[in-house]
């Protein structure tokens, strides 16, 4: 093909580039992550107009200079994969004829390849391409350094259809060429939080230093004597990072938006929540009541705080209180899978106690719980036991019913939503309650369209089971309330209210051992 000839491997080093660019802090995190491999795959999230696919092109040149310098032939091939080669020639091409390249960048083979021409040599050779259908697909079979997927997820107002998590698998795969790193980056305006690329990234909060690892895939793994990269390193570039671009422009571009949703995403940089109805949780604001960083359990803080929600679909919600602010720090249950309340014990809740808390097993009053009285007739794994006692036999402490109406079962939770710095949700292990409470849990409408607040959507899985153990939890703690004080005392196998001072229960032990798990 026309063009093929300059991608004859240089072994020269070239010299340094003279352009210069001023970045923001986290797009200039970012280069600097890929230019010193500090991750196998990277994942950029940002409103529009905040430079995501150029300095995508930095990285690359950047990665180039460092591949060149340690010995490696240039110039570095890459892919860039986009939904179409359409979407290339009408937002790529444009990106690569900016000013500030000074020409720099070449196109080639009718625009399917751009060279970027450094002191007369070829620095890196980036084909582009789209994979609207199979033969374009196979593309992604071939070799290259590095992989750039440019707009990954769909954006109906952009008109980009996104790309699949399959092609970016098998884009991952053909990263064969030598270098001392094989970076693959997509970058893509926020999508809706179930799409691949955010779950992929387990991206977290758009705050400084808005960048950091998948909590699973933060270090290299060790395989026969020699370190595998497999880390995922994520970047939320906050409004503002692209110098580049007025604040006008972009007050401007806010208010030409007006559905909610699109706005969020496009103009903040927010990931797109899935509502499916009116929200129970009206007042819920992600943007004050999810932490920016990991939260975890304080001894200090006094009692741990258990919400149940049983039978056929499980879900226990953990926090505790301080100073007035409830602390939800995980949701821990079995999704769509059925499952029963022995299982989630086992299986989740006592591994995660073990890890985070510890010590609240110094003492039953440590474990306050709230429960649903209709887990009192039956555990879906053993219908012959009683839910409420495999919560007092597998994790002991006090348990208490919570109201059976739906007003003062829900009063609890509106009352906080409605307070300043009442609620705090940990990002990661309490992410399902985030979905629920953004508007996945919500109240059913008639075929006329009218909004029916008695009760919840039901059935509604796991939404559903995740609030009213949220509720249950908010019940238990009465926020604002006085708590048991943590003293060491001995766990109440078989609780009854009417007997917390009956010596007949004084010798009941708790049989579980942090350590055995």
């Amino acid at each position: 093909m026309a063009g093929r000839s300059i991608l004859t491997p240089q072994s020269q080093s070239p010299a340094e580039s003279k352009l210069k660019l001023k970045l923001g802090h986290a797009a200039g995190a970012f280069a600097k992550a890929v230019q010193e491999g500090l991750a196998s795959e990277y994942g950029i999230s940002s409103a529009r107009g905040e430079g995501k696919s150029q300095v995508a092109l930095i990285a690359m040149l950047l990665h180039a200079q460092k591949h060149a310098e340690m010995g490696f032939p240039t110039p570095t091939r890459w892919m860039g994969v986009a939904d179409s080669f359409r979407s290339h020639v009408l937002k790529t091409h444009t990106s690569l004829m900016y000013p500030f390249w000074g020409g720099a960048w070449r196109l080639h083979d009718e625009g399917h390849l751009a060279v970027f021409m450094s002191q007369g040599s070829p620095l890196v050779a980036l084909e582009l391409f789209g994979v609207e259908d199979q033969g374009a697909t196979d593309r992604l079979k071939g070799e290259c350094v590095g992989l750039w997927f440019d707009e990954a997820a769909p954006s109906r107002e952009l008109g980009s259809n996104g790309i699949d998590e399959l092609s970016w698998e098998t884009g991952l795969t053909s990263r064969r060429i030598a270098s001392y790193s094989n970076p693959a980056i997509f970058t893509t305006n926020p999508p809706d939080e179930d799409h691949w690329t955010v779950t992929r990234m387990k991206f977290g909060p758009q705050a400084f230093p808005y960048y950091g690892y998948h909590p699973d895939y933060a270090n290299l793994i060790d395989w026969q004597g020699k370190q595998i990269d497999v880390r995922r390193m994520w970047f939320r570039f906050p409004v503002g990072d692209n110098p580049h671009v007025s604040m006008e422009i972009r007050k401007r571009n806010e208010l030409a938006l007006s559905d909610d949703q699109i706005r969020a995403r496009l103009a903040f940089g927010e990931f797109g929540s899935i509502k499916l109805g009116d929200s129970v949780a009206q007042d819920f604001d992600r943007a004050t009541m999810v932490s920016t960083q990991r939260l975890y359990p304080m001894e200090s803080a006094g009692p741990m705080f258990f919400g149940w929600d049983g039978w056929h679909h499980p879900y226990c919600v953990i926090g505790q209180e301080l100073k007035g602010t409830v602390r939800v720090y995980a949701v821990l249950g079995f999704g769509q899978r059925s499952g029963g309340i022995y299982d989630l014990i086992s299986e989740q809740i006592k591994p995660w106690l073990a890890k985070y808390a510890s010590w609240c097993f110094q003492a039953a009053t440590c474990r306050l719980h709230g429960f649903d009285p209709s887990m009192e007739t039956g555990d879906q794994s053993n219908p012959d036991t009683n839910s409420v006692v495999a919560i007092e036999s597998g994790v002991g402490g006090f348990v208490e019913p919570i109201p059976t109406k739906w007003p003062p079962r829900v009063a609890p939770m509106t009352s906080l939503l409605k307070r300043r710095n009442a609620l705090l949700i940990d990002p990661i292990d309490a992410e399902p309650l985030i979905k629920a409470l953004g508007g996945r849990w919500y109240y059913p409408q008639d075929r006329f369209g009218k909004v029916s607040r008695d009760l919840p959507k039901k059935p509604n899985h796991p939404w559903e089971d995740i609030g009213d153990a949220f509720l249950a939890l908010l019940s238990r703690i009465a926020p604002g309330a006085e708590k048991f004080p943590a003293e060491p005392s001995r766990t109440i196998s078989k609780f009854d209210a009417r007997f917390v001072d009956d010596p007949r229960f004084a010798e009941s032990r708790d049989g579980f051992d942090p350590r055995l798990v």
